[in-house]
């Protein structure tokens, strides 16, 4: 899909902007990536979604418009702080993404190991 803020890869959608921290301003670190379908959250949150004032066609058309989304959790390595960005997916870019990815969830461990400060903290907590 055409998006101004994030690029398709075949790993992933990579944002098209720096990710800082809004607490501390320290750049962040990809924590997760998961694939999954909005419509599956959307039957989760029924009850919020009534409270919303959704009608039962504005329903439908918000889990027919992508039908797939990926789910970029970005954690701050010096302060801890958390986001999540829902990027909504092409069914191409899906296809193509499970070419590369075994599972719907992805952690970047191998770039944690590279990281001086996130390595030491996961050795204290005893990951390695």
């Amino acid at each position: 899909m055409n998006n101004e803020y994030w690029e398709f890869t075949p790993f992933g959608h990579k944002p098209k902007f720096e990710i800082k921290c809004k607490m501390c301003g320290t750049p962040m670190r990809l924590r997760y990536s998961q694939v999954f379908r909005p419509s599956d959250v959307f039957e989760a949150l029924e009850d919020p979604a009534r409270k919303m004032g959704l009608t039962a066609q504005e329903k439908v058309e918000i889990l027919t418009k992508n039908g797939w989304a990926e789910d970029r959790a970005y954690k701050c390595p010096k302060c801890q702080w958390w986001t999540v960005f829902g990027i909504p997916m092409a069914w191409e870019e899906l296809q193509e993404l499970r070419k590369v990815r075994k599972r719907s969830v992805y952690v970047p461990v191998e770039e944690w190991a590279e990281d001086h400060p996130i390595r030491q903290k996961l050795k204290t907590l005893g990951y390695w």
